[in-house]
C-alpha cells in the first residue's frame, strides 16, 4: 500500500507540475498580460499532500461517527476533487486500452444505408446513375460498451492505518471517475471479505450520489478476505446480467486489495473459467 501511495504522489506531482507549466506558457485567448491574467497566473498551487492530510482526518471523524450518508457526499466530491488530474490521465490510457466496441459512425459506399453520402451524389447524376453506392453505414466503432466491476476489499487488512483507508477510497473515486470519463458501458460495485455484497448494480447510472451511497457502505471490519468466494459471486453477477447484453460484450472485473488471499489453485482455475467467459479479471 505504501509503495502505491508513493506512486500516486508521484503522478500528482508529474500532472500538477505540467498543468503549471502550460498555464505560465499559455496566455489564453486575448492573453495582453492583463491584471486579470496576472492573479490568475500568481494563484499558489493547491497543495495535495495537504489536502490529502485533511481528508484523512475528515474520513477518520466520518468512520468514528457511524459514516452518516450526508457526511458521505462531501466526502466522496472531495475525493473526485483530489483525484480529477489522475482519472485524466488514467481516462487517456484507458482510451488506448478498451476500444470503441459498437458501431456508431457513418461510413463507406454501399447501395443502400441509413443515410446518404452527399459527396456521392453529383458524380452518381453524372454517371447516368450507374454509381449508385451513394449510402453510409453505421459500420465504424465509435462507442465503447463493456461491463466493469469494480471489488474492493472489505477486509480489516485494509485498514491498518488511516493512510490506508484514504488510499482505498481514492482509489475507487479515481477507478470509477476515469470509467465515467470514458463511457465505457455499465459499471457495477461490490465488496468482499467475509461475504460479497453488490453495492451498485450494473443497470443504474454510476453518478455522485451512487459514489456517496458505495462510500458509505465499506467499514473494513471483515476478518478475512476470501477472494475465492468472489470470483463465484462475480461469475453468478456477470452470468445474471448477460441476459440483457450482448453476447459478444466483453467484460472487465478490477479486484482493488491487499493482496492477502487463500488457495491459489482454486483461484487460478476461476481465472481461467472466467476468461471462458469474455470476462478479463485484473488485480490491482
Amino acid at each position: 500500500m505504501q509503495q502505491a501511495r508513493e506512486e500516486l504522489n508521484d503522478a500528482m506531482d508529474l500532472a500538477s507540475d505540467d498543468g503549471r507549466a502550460e498555464a505560465a506558457a499559455d496566455p489564453g485567448p486575448g492573453g495582453d498580460g492583463s491584471d486579470a491574467d496576472k492573479d490568475a497566473a500568481e494563484e499558489p498551487p493547491v497543495d495535495v499532500e495537504q489536502l490529502r492530510a485533511e481528508l484523512e482526518l475528515a474520513t477518520a471523524a466520518w468512520r468514528a461517527d457511524s459514516q452518516g450518508s450526508g457526511r458521505a457526499m462531501e466526502l466522496w466530491q472531495a475525493y473526485t476533487r483530489l483525484t480529477h488530474e489522475l482519472s485524466l490521465m488514467l481516462t487517456e490510457q484507458l482510451r488506448l486500452i478498451l476500444t470503441p466496441t459498437q458501431a456508431t459512425q457513418l461510413r463507406g459506399d454501399y447501395r443502400t444505408g441509413k443515410r446518404l453520402n452527399m459527396k456521392r451524389i453529383i458524380p452518381y447524376i453524372a454517371s447516368e446513375f450507374r454509381k449508385d453506392k451513394i449510402w453510409l453505414r453505421r459500420t465504424k466503432p465509435a462507442r465503447r460498451e463493456y461491463q466493469v466491476m469494480i471489488a474492493l476489499d472489505n477486509s480489516k487488512s485494509m485498514a491498518q492505518t488511516p493512510q490506508a483507508v484514504e488510499l482505498a477510497y481514492e482509489t475507487l473515486a479515481l477507478v470509477t471517475t476515469a470509467l465515467n470519463q470514458l463511457e465505457v458501458g455499465q459499471l457495477s460495485v461490490v465488496s468482499f471479505g467475509e461475504q460479497v455484497s453488490l453495492l451498485h448494480p450494473f443497470e443504474a447510472a454510476f453518478d455522485a450520489e451512487a459514489g456517496a451511497h458505495v462510500l458509505s457502505r465499506f467499514t473494513f471490519a471483515d476478518d478475512k478476505t476470501d477472494v475465492v468466494q468472489l470470483m463465484d459471486a462475480s461469475l453468478r453477477l456477470f452470468e445474471a446480467s448477460a441476459a440483457a447484453a450482448d453476447e459478444d460484450l466483453w467484460r472487465l472485473q478490477l479486484v482493488i486489495s491487499d493482496g492477502v488471499c487463500q488457495d491459489h489453485p482454486r483461484l487460478l482455475r476461476q481465472v481461467r473459467a472466467a476468461t471462458e467467459q469474455r470476462i478479463m479479471t485484473v488485480f490491482i
